[in-house]
């Protein structure tokens, strides 16, 4: 079975879905258990004592230990499980990122949910400075004023306004992904996945979409597996221009640092898989940037780790490339600088 260059950013697309349900899960278990400690804490955590040696009986409340063991115990488990949510997230995210960067050179309008992620990373660094901004525009705020009541009106308009920029872009981010999820759906011909994108776009229903867009991405993983390349049915067809990609320079230029530069010209939009040197086995797939679009000179860097390169020669460098979702090779010549 040949290698198909789909494959990868599919896996990844799959791999966050997991990650962002097992987050969801941990999140709501999260919440079942702050929820039963502050009740636990608030309807045992006292008992009422009858005290005898007074004419008038009166009632007072002590607080009982085995209560409030009980609820700091489910705050630590609570706290852990957080963490633990927080992780698994942010490792979602980090999956979902580089699927939809992986498949946006070889799928058009995808990189909308490479958008969305980033915008989820830039609403988890708000929530993560928010506590720190607030302590220190409300100090700011009642040092610059003379008045402590200024800096906590202060801190606290600051509060709902971040919290409306946090909301906000966490709505556009959703719907952002979810977009990307359904026109993955429509490529593949996968109704789940299509069902997954929309459900997620309503931010209220995501986690019941990425339930669906992981089981629709298996079964799209296993039609690409057994060798069906379904990009083609979305993708322009170019029956009278033929598939091709080619260094346009007569050469490129490589230096002992590792930097590969050259011009390449594709018929067609082309992705850059990976670079191999010729005679020294040394190979990378980092490229920038790695999407070819087509027809247009593209100015291209690869990066490899330092290199034992002689200066004046003459180096070939082989490249593999996904053009409109088949698989090329092509020679770059650079000389050694």
């Amino acid at each position: 079975m040949s290698y198909n260059p789909e494959l990868p950013g599919l896996e990844k697309l799959k791999k966050g879905s997991l990650y962002y349900i097992f987050s969801a899960f941990l999140s709501a278990i999260f919440i079942v258990l702050i929820i039963v400690a502050i009740f636990i804490g608030e309807t045992f955590g006292t008992t009422t004592v009858t005290l005898s040696n007074v004419t008038l009986s009166n009632s007072t409340s002590v607080p009982t230990n085995s209560s409030n063991l009980a609820s700091l115990s489910l705050f630590s488990i609570a706290g852990i499980l957080f963490i633990v949510a927080l992780i698994i997230e942010i490792l979602g995210i980090i999956n979902l990122r580089s699927g939809f960067s992986l498949l946006s050179g070889i799928i058009q309008d995808i990189s909308v949910g490479k958008t969305g992620t980033t915008l989820w990373i830039i609403t988890a660094l708000l929530s993560f400075l928010l506590p720190v901004l607030l302590v220190a525009i409300g100090i700011g705020i009642s040092f610059s004023t003379g008045s402590t009541l200024s800096g906590i009106v202060g801190a606290t308009f600051l509060v709902y306004v971040i919290d409306g920029v946090i909301f906000v872009l966490g709505i556009i981010a959703n719907i952002l992904v979810g977009i990307a999820f359904y026109k993955l759906g429509s490529v593949y011909s996968s109704s789940t996945v299509k069902v997954g994108g929309v459900l997620i776009a309503t931010s209220i229903l995501a986690f019941i979409g990425f339930i669906l867009t992981y089981i629709g991405l298996g079964e799209v993983i296993r039609r690409v597996k057994g060798g069906m390349s379904v990009t083609q049915s979305w993708s322009n067809p170019l029956t009278n221009i033929p598939i091709a990609i080619y260094q346009t320079q007569p050469y490129g230029t490589i230096s002992p640092n590792g930097i590969l530069t050259f011009q390449v010209y594709s018929t067609a939009p082309a992705t850059l898989l990976s670079a191999t040197i010729e005679g020294l086995n040394f190979s990378t797939s980092t490229f920038n940037p790695q999407f070819v679009p087509a027809n247009q000179n593209t100015n291209v860097m690869a990066y490899f780790n330092p290199l034992p390169i002689t200066q004046g020669a003459m180096y070939r460098i082989v490249i593999t490339a996904s053009v409109n979702g088949t698989i090329m090779r092509f020679v770059v010549n650079a000389l050694g600088t």
